[in-house]
């Protein structure tokens, strides 16, 4: 799950009857993994582990709060969580697109006869 210097999260467990999932979120340094057991007031808490260490996910937060997260996180990195409006948008950069290549066959089409 995780490569030397690159952050990485997942998600490794989900647990119906609490309504919680089990995250994993580090990253390798050194050759060891430094995976996040907990989020204080400075931010993530790590720890060095191996990784039959990451199981059982040291971090549990409910699902709506994780899709809240998602939400926010998905909205702050310039994405649409409300698939309505992506599918909305997909159709408007469709129309445009099928507009352009009429015009395109048009004068291609016009320079063949």
């Amino acid at each position: 799950m995780f490569e030397s210097g690159v952050w990485r999260a997942g998600v490794l467990h989900e647990n119906p009857m609490a309504m919680t999932l089990g995250l994993a979120i580090g990253r390798v340094a050194d050759g060891r993994i430094h995976a996040a057991t907990g989020i204080g007031s400075m931010g993530l808490e790590l720890q060095v582990v191996d990784e039959a260490q990451l199981l059982p996910p040291a971090l549990h937060i409910p699902v709506d709060a994780a899709r809240a997260l998602c939400d926010a996180l998905v909205q702050h990195f310039g994405g649409t969580s409300n698939s309505k409006q992506l599918r909305a948008d997909y159709d408007a950069e469709r129309a445009r697109t099928d507009k352009l290549m009429d015009a395109v066959l048009s004068i291609a089409a016009g320079r063949t006869s």
